[in-house]
């Protein structure tokens, strides 16, 4: 079975990858004001869970890998920006088909499948690669 992972950018270490917490309520907001973190290393111990190592992310930066690769083997994620034969399109999961595309203005499940692309980079670093700014 694979592990759902997710990635989401924090200030000091880039990006981050693991387990996705999203933290609603906290005892002491001025202790963890921020709502989402990566978790990327934790322990179990009699039905109690522990974070060792726990990062706060942007929420707008949070993507879900998609559990498939690109041509050269690279994992790919949500927010991913991919080229096919010189086409360039953006990774999103939609809610309506309860499924992850290849998306651009005007087009969505461009008829390519993942592993006949190429990540080049994704939306969030690199916004001009999809006529962002």
């Amino acid at each position: 079975m694979n592990a759902i992972k997710f990635r989401g950018k924090n200030k000091q270490r880039g990006w981050v990858y693991g387990s996705l917490v999203e933290s609603k309520h906290s005892y002491r907001q001025s202790l963890r004001p921020h709502r989402y973190w990566i978790i990327d290393r934790a322990m179990s111990n009699g039905g109690w869970f522990t974070a060792c190592r726990s990062f706060p992310v942007d929420e707008s930066t949070v993507g879900q890998c998609t559990l498939a690769q690109d041509e050269v083997g690279m994992d790919i994620y949500e927010g991913d920006v991919l080229e096919h034969r010189g086409e360039r399109y953006v990774v999103r999961y939609l809610d309506k088909y309860a499924r992850f595309a290849l998306t651009k203005p005007g087009v969505v499940f461009a008829g390519v499948a993942f592993c006949c692309c190429r990540v080049i980079g994704n939306i969030h670093d690199n916004p001009e690669l999809m006529g962002g700014e």
